[in-house]
């Protein structure tokens, strides 16, 4: 009886002890974050070593796990809306946030990996009956623009001051694009390819040149407690991938 008396007193400590790490991710990011079929925003799970999310797939969804897990850490996983995660990370309620891009903004409130999760270039997608004169930017003066709502488009875009409206999600963004009532959609080019890929939208779409490009990170609020643990172990874990080979098993599946 003193055995199993001792056993509860030392449990506690031994869970306290536990590593682990809250991430915000969003839920319509093919194919780097995205549901599993039949499966709903607004999700939290609890995802310890050699587990996968019974909610989230994607090519960011296996570096940012897999490294987390090669360190010994457990992971409580929150899908929700890109602009509520965006927010929950800054504010410390969640501890971290993928796969985010920098921008000067962003700098001033959140601390960035090392390591990058992903890579995007910024472009703008047109009906093919459009008429435009690239010239970068400055071609898009006096256009309406559709924009994702929370989403980075670099420091040259921000500076731009062109006319934008907010969109809420890829699928909008098209459908208003394919019914004028924007004049153009500015996107990622490897997300927004592969939805126009999976949706088979019969050509209507042409795309610009990149504007810019970035790499998104793993990000953390600067006020968070041990923000920098939080990211080294992400950078100690994804390193780990890159010299065991798992990194571009990550990206063949994915491609």
């Amino acid at each position: 009886m003193r055995w199993i008396a001792l056993m509860i007193l030392i449990a506690p400590c031994v869970q306290s002890d536990e590593l682990s790490v809250s991430l915000a991710t969003l839920p319509d990011y093919p194919p780097f974050c995205f549901l599993k079929p039949n499966m709903q925003a607004e999700i939290e799970e609890i995802i310890k070593p050699g587990m996968d999310s019974k909610a989230l797939q994607g090519y960011a969804w296996d570096i940012v796990k897999e490294s987390y897990h090669s360190q010994g850490y457990v992971i409580k996983l929150n899908i929700r809306p890109w602009p509520r995660a965006l927010k929950s990370v800054k504010t410390g309620s969640i501890d971290a946030l993928f796969p985010t891009g920098k921008n000067q903004e962003r700098e001033t409130y959140f601390d960035f990996s090392n390591k990058p999760v992903t890579q995007v270039k910024f472009l703008v997608y047109f009906n093919q009956s459009q008429q435009i004169d690239w010239k970068g930017l400055e071609s898009l003066q006096g256009l309406k623009l559709g924009v994702m709502r929370g989403y980075n488009y670099g420091n040259e875009w921000n500076e731009a001051g062109l006319k934008t409206y907010e969109i809420n999600s890829i699928k909008q963004g098209f459908d208003l694009l394919k019914l004028k009532r924007i004049s153009g959609f500015v996107g990622y080019e490897f997300i927004w390819d592969h939805y126009l890929k999976m949706n088979k939208p019969d050509n209507l779409f042409k795309k610009s040149p990149a504007f810019d490009a970035t790499f998104e990170y793993l990000a953390v609020s600067t006020s968070t407690p041990l923000s920098k643990n939080i990211l080294r172990a992400f950078d100690e874990g994804i390193s780990r991938l890159k010299q065991t080979g798992r990194l571009q098993a990550i990206l063949k599946k994915w491609k």
